[in-house]
């Protein structure tokens, strides 16, 4: 996908009068209280913050000193079409932060340009960038914005082969993104700060939480409803892994690392279907408690595998705590219901598939070559929103 162009403005708000000849560019802005015969349809006028186009408001102008200015911005993404950022010391982080929240919405982003070694950064952030840059009439500045502008119409977006790849063997089809992968390895992980997320609702068989090292490569794991002979089952607990990882949050869009999570916040239980057919859906659920405590883990290396084979294999991983307790979920490669009351039945995932069983399977007894469900997605996140951008999580 060819990137998006890049506007550059020309502020006049300080004088109107400026040789607007020497400048190409795509928008003027005017100080509101002036009076401007020349104005063109393209051109904004901004006064006391706001940001009008003709009698029409069609945006805001945001002053970023601290946190909660940034904050009170991405407030305004979905509700107008312009949001210019005029940030004080900090110009890149927030500028990056801006571009993730408002990526595919509708309102753009325009960044106030103070300094010309501001401009790469804010130009490609997230390799996607401001759709703006105001500048003030410096011809050292537009120089370097002609050439960011001109650099970022010639490239494109890094594509994603596995983006068209059909999909995996065994995918839960009634649930985009989770599928199965080929477990290459398990081994010892250290000792690592564990978080086990308390919710605040009970959770049944077969529901649990989707976390992993990478935001793109989530495992599915099992919420502690199986009793066990020497310890009682917790079905309000996941024991997710250390404070490193990722967990899908209750949008079933974004992450957050599992070291951010406060009582309160909202993360997805997945939930599939128990001894029958039907759809694997997911649920909001408030976590009531994180509980961190320093245990030894296990890492689990496994591949994502094209239906065809002709791709290369996906490879994502998992640490989780070195419990009987902590489990994940295997593809039964029998064909009939496995023995146990824990077994469920998940739908095809290709063409003419049948469905398939799964069952939960202790981290202390998985292997190489076992089948764990997992959800894979193929664009990356920032601040734990998916941006359409190449990100590499090794």
């Amino acid at each position: 996908m060819t990137s998006r162009p890049l506007e550059l403005w020309l502020d006049a708000r300080a004088d109107k009068q400026i040789g607007k000849q020497s400048y190409p560019f795509n928008r003027v802005l005017y100080a509101g209280h002036t009076a401007i015969p020349e104005l063109r349809d393209e051109d904004l006028m901004e006064m006391d913050g706001v940001l009008r186009k003709g009698i029409n408001e069609v945006g805001k102008v945001v002053k970023i000193i601290q946190p909660e200015d940034q904050n009170e911005g991405k407030k305004l993404i979905g509700s107008v079409e312009w949001i210019v950022i005029d940030c004080d010391d900090w110009v890149q982080i927030p500028g990056e932060n801006m571009v993730a929240a408002s990526h595919q919405t509708p309102t753009r982003i325009c960044a106030v340009v103070t300094d010309a070694s501001q401009i790469q950064g804010l130009a490609f952030s997230l390799q996607l960038g401001v759709d703006a840059l105001l500048l003030p009439p410096d011809q050292a500045m537009w120089k370097a914005a002609l050439e960011a502008r001109t650099t970022r119409g010639q490239g494109t977006q890094p594509t994603n082969a596995e983006a068209s790849q059909p999909s995996a063997k065994g995918v839960a089809s009634a649930h985009s993104g989770l599928r199965f992968a080929r477990v290459v390895s398990v081994s010892d992980g250290g000792v690592g700060d564990r978080v086990c997320l308390d919710l605040i609702q009970n959770m049944r068989h077969g529901e649990g939480a989707l976390v992993g090292s990478s935001a793109m490569r989530l495992a599915f794991v099992h919420a502690e409803t199986i009793p066990a002979g020497f310890v009682p089952a917790r079905p309000f607990r996941i024991n997710a892994g250390p404070v490193h990882a990722y967990c899908l949050m209750g949008d079933g869009k974004s992450t957050k690392y599992l070291s951010e999570i406060q009582a309160g916040d909202e993360i997805a239980v997945v939930s599939l279907p128990a001894g029958a057919d039907g759809s694997v859906t997911s649920r909001a659920v408030s976590v009531g408690r994180c509980k961190v405590e320093r245990r030894p883990v296990l890492k689990v290396i496994f591949q994502i595998e094209s239906a065809d084979g002709t791709a290369a294999p996906s490879a994502g991983n998992v640490f989780l705590q070195q419990a009987e307790t902590v489990r994940l979920l295997k593809r039964d490669e029998g064909t009939e219901r496995p023995s146990g009351e824990h077994a469920f039945l998940l739908p095809g995932g290709g063409e003419g598939e049948s469905v398939c069983w799964v069952v939960p399977v202790s981290i202390t007894s998985l292997k190489a070559g076992d089948s764990i469900l997992v959800r894979g997605q193929s664009v990356g996140t920032h601040l734990g929103q998916p941006i359409d951008a190449k990100v590499v999580e090794i």
